[in-house]
């Protein structure tokens, strides 16, 4: 009996180590924390290796079971002791402190869910924004074209060659809610038209 009950305890410790390695296929998806009560941070890594946060993007890799690194415009940074399970990323930054993010819901159906006119008010003003077949328009004027990247985040290129990334954290009962990076870096709700 105790023979079978060590080997099942060494089973299971095994099985949990395994389970918190980072391998690129865990780690793919949108991560989000709140590190204050009107901050949001987010991490978007994608299946081909990109990588995008709420101030830019760059690529990554998986280096081993602990350790992910970072390519951005201003260097390399590195994500050691990193723990992923179904719902958190946690891991250790550069200047020793612990992170944990969490697993922001997919939307599997993002391309065909997306397409239409939503509304959002700013300041008083009303922002309208229509996916269509690609293209995106502000306002009523042609804004340029949109890539899905992945089940949460939308690449938009503007007619002068200017990028940024709209990163759906929600989308139901006709509610989009996203993080919204183009020059500056903001969170709205949108509403779909009828």
């Amino acid at each position: 009996m105790t023979k079978k009950l060590l080997v099942f305890l060494s089973l299971l410790t095994i099985a949990l180590f395994i389970g918190g390695c980072a391998k690129k296929s865990d780690i793919v998806g949108l991560w989000l924390t709140t590190d204050n009560a009107t901050s949001e941070m987010l991490l978007e890594f994608t299946s081909t290796g990109q990588f995008f946060h709420q101030d830019g993007s760059g690529e990554y890799e998986v280096v081993d079971d602990g350790t992910i690194e970072i390519t951005v415009p201003e260097g390399k940074e590195t994500m050691s002791n990193v723990v992923i399970t179904d719902t958190t990323l946690t891991f250790q930054t550069g200047t020793g402190n612990r992170a944990t993010f969490n697993r922001a819901k997919e939307y599997p159906n993002l391309k065909n869910d997306i397409v239409g006119i939503w509304t959002s008010r700013i300041d008083g003003d009303v922002l309208t924004v229509e996916f269509d077949d690609g293209k995106i328009v502000f306002n009523d004027i042609p804004f340029g074209n949109y890539t899905l990247l992945s089940d949460n985040t939308i690449l938009i290129t503007l007619e002068d060659g200017f990028s940024g990334c709209i990163f759906v954290t929600d989308l139901s009962n006709d509610k989009l809610k996203v993080i919204f990076r183009l020059v500056s870096f903001e969170e709205l709700l949108f509403v779909r038209e009828e």
